[in-house]
């Protein structure tokens, strides 16, 4: 079960459009997807710091007066991007474990205050992601919060089967799971189809393009990778973070293999299988 609950540890935040939010929540977390998406143009992490900074300020009082639930998920927002900014994986920058164990903390006393069926699809997405990037420090963690992750996936499509991040993530889930344990790359290529034709915004379909490319890609899609992954350049030409992608894919590895090079729970995961000659 170990390598089970291992392979949860990496599955980015994503973000999202058509809501059971107020429209006061609902226009801020529009404005922070958008702020996700433009800031993917450009790699200088510290000047997309501030943006977020910048992003938080402007809104504070907007923020405050939301209901505790959709401040709730925009705090997990802007914490997970503005770790992004800072660590480029998770798991890489120890320092910042406490962040998200205080966090996880506050969203299970809230869930538990107000019970798992009246909390909207992205408490339920973000909660996941927070629980995601909590472990991703501790093999401890992975091993005792893991499982709690695709639940939380399943919660946000069960409330909007059309919901394009949640089959992102839950995607990335069946990605990363061995499949001895239920993970299955077919079942993540679908769900990534799927995210491309449910994506409700442009930036939302953009990050939709990028991981169906990809898995693709693996797949040995390779003309057809290509073409989707222009789709999403002819959203954003300049985009920094593309341009990596196309860079990493002409020397044959896609993304997820290069997020393995990079990240040292992913890592640890690869050494394990190949120990137990897990597939």
């Amino acid at each position: 079960k170990m390598l089970f609950i291992l392979m949860c540890a990496l599955l980015p935040a994503q973000m999202f459009a058509a809501s059971d939010l107020s429209q006061n929540g609902q226009e801020l977390i529009d404005k922070l997807w958008l702020l996700r998406f433009n800031t993917s143009i450009t790699s200088k992490s510290e000047e997309t710091l501030q943006l977020y900074e910048d992003f938080e300020t402007a809104n504070a009082e907007e923020i405050a007066s939301l209901p505790e639930d959709e401040q709730l998920v925009i705090e997990n927002l802007l914490i997970m991007e503005r770790y992004n900014c800072i660590g480029g994986f998770p798991g890489e920058k120890k320092e910042e474990r406490k962040t998200f164990g205080d966090q996880r903390k506050k969203i299970e006393k809230f869930v538990k205050s107000a019970g798992s069926e009246n909390i909207n699809k992205y408490l339920c997405l973000t909660y996941g992601d927070i629980i995601s990037y909590y472990m991703s420090f501790s093999l401890g963690d992975v091993i005792r919060y893991g499982l709690s992750v695709k639940p939380q996936y399943e919660k946000s499509l069960q409330k909007d089967e059309k919901f394009s991040p949640g089959m992102i993530n839950m995607g990335k889930w069946y990605y990363h799971v061995p499949g001895l344990f239920g993970g299955s790359k077919t079942k993540t290529a679908q769900l990534f189809a799927q995210a491309v034709d449910c994506a409700k915004t442009e930036p939302e379909l953009y990050f939709a393009l990028i991981d169906y490319s990809q898995i693709l890609f693996e797949q040995g899609e390779k003309e057809e990778s290509a073409r989707i992954l222009q789709r999403a350049f002819e959203i954003a030409p300049d985009s920094a973070y593309l341009q990596l992608i196309a860079d990493q894919n002409a020397q044959n590895i896609s993304l997820y293999e290069y997020n393995k090079k990079h990240t040292s729970i992913l890592q640890e995961g690869e050494k394990y299988k190949q120990k137990q000659g897990i597939e």
